[in-house]
C-alpha cells in the first residue's frame, strides 16, 4: 500500500501515467491477498490498508461505485475484533502508534454514522482510558502522541464528548506524572506541542504540559539510528501540519544515494516514506 500511494503521487508529480499503472497492479495484488488473515496494525495490516485506501479515494487517484461505509465495512469489522489486544500490540511494536488513531478519524468524516463505527470509537476510548489508568510505567511518546491525535479528532467531530474529555484528562495527567521517566526525541516534543496547541478540552492541563515541555528528558537527535529515522519519516506523513525540516531532508537525500550505490535491500522499506515526504504528501 505504501508503494502504491507513492507511485500514484509520483505519476501525478511527473505526469507519467505508467507509474499509475504500476500502482494499479500493486493494489490488485494487495486486494487479492485480503481474503486471508491480516493483522490489524497500521504498519502491516488492516488499519494501514484502510488509511491508504481512504487517502487514494479522497485524492481522486482511484474511483469506486460503492459508498465508503460499504467499502470499509469489512475493515471496520476486523478492527473490532480483539481491540484491547491490539492496543497492547501497538504499544510494543517497532512503530508504536495507536493504529486506530489514524484510521478512525478518516472514517468519522466520511459516510454516515453507523452502529459499527460508533462501537469502534466507544471501545477505543474505553481501551485507551483503561490502558493509561492501569499502566504504572512510562509509555512511548510516539504512542501517546497518536492517542492525543485520535482524541482531538473525535472530540472535534462532536462524538462522545464527555467520554473523550474524561479520557483526555487521564492521558494528559499520565504525561505530567511520568514526564521525568519518559525518553523524548525532539520530534516527539515537536508533535506534542503541535497537538496540545490545538486541543479544545482540558486546556488547563495541556497548557501546563506546554509550559514544562522543555524540561522533559529529551534525547539529542541522532540521525544514524535508522529505527528513529524510520519512525520520524512515518510520523511526518501522518500529522497534517508537521513539516519535515531541511536538515532531515538533507540526510534523507544522502540515504537514498547510499541505497542506490550499495543496492541495499535492508533500507528499501523507507524509500516510499522518503519520496512521499519530499513531495510534501500527508496521509491524514
Amino acid at each position: 500500500m505504501g508503494l502504491a500511494v507513492y507511485l500514484y503521487h509520483y505519476a501525478r508529480h511527473v505526469s507519467q501515467p505508467a507509474y499509475s499503472d504500476q500502482a494499479d497492479d500493486l493494489l490488485d495484488e494487495l486486494f487479492a491477498a485480503l481474503s486471508g488473515y491480516l493483522p490489524p496494525a497500521l504498519t502491516e495490516g488492516v488499519a494501514g490498508v484502510g488509511l491508504g485506501l481512504s487517502h487514494l479515494i479522497r485524492n481522486y487517484f482511484i474511483e469506486t461505485d460503492e459508498s465508503e461505509d460499504e467499502l470499509f465495512r469489512d475493515s471496520d469489522g476486523r478492527l473490532l475484533q480483539n481491540l484491547n489486544n491490539q492496543l497492547l500490540t501497538d504499544l510494543h511494536s517497532n512503530f508504536p502508534v495507536f493504529s486506530l488513531g489514524f484510521y478512525l478519524p478518516s472514517r468519522v468524516t466520511t459516510g454516515k454514522r453507523t452502529p459499527q463505527k460508533d462501537k469502534l470509537i466507544s471501545q477505543s476510548l474505553t481501551g485507551i482510558h483503561t490502558t493509561y489508568i492501569n499502566e504504572k510505567q512510562a509509555i512511548n511518546p510516539v504512542f501517546t502522541n497518536s492517542v492525543i491525535h485520535f482524541l482531538n479528532g473525535i472530540y472535534n467531530q462532536g462524538m462522545y464528548k464527555e467520554k473523550t474529555r474524561k479520557t483526555m484528562k487521564t492521558v494528559l495527567t499520565f504525561i505530567i506524572n511520568y514526564a521525568s521517566t519518559t525518553n523524548y526525541y525532539p520530534i516527539d516534543t515537536d508533535i506534542l506541542r503541535y497537538l496540545l496547541s490545538s486541543v479544545e478540552v482540558n486546556i488547563e492541563l495541556a497548557n501546563r504540559i506546554l509550559a514544562q515541555i522543555n524540561q522533559f528528558n529529551i534525547i539529542p537527535d541522532n540521525n544514524t539510528n535508522m529505527d528513529i529515522v524510520g519512525q520520524s519519516l512515518q510520523q511526518y506523513l501522518l500529522y497534517p501540519n508537521l513539516d519535515i525540516p531541511n536538515s532531515f531532508l538533507q540526510f534523507t537525500e544522502k540515504y537514498v544515494e547510499d541505497c542506490i550505490a550499495e543496492s541495499s535491500q535492508s533500507g528499501l522499506s523507507l524509500l516510499p516514506y522518503i519520496g512521499l515526504n519530499m513531495m510534501g504528501v500527508k496521509l491524514c
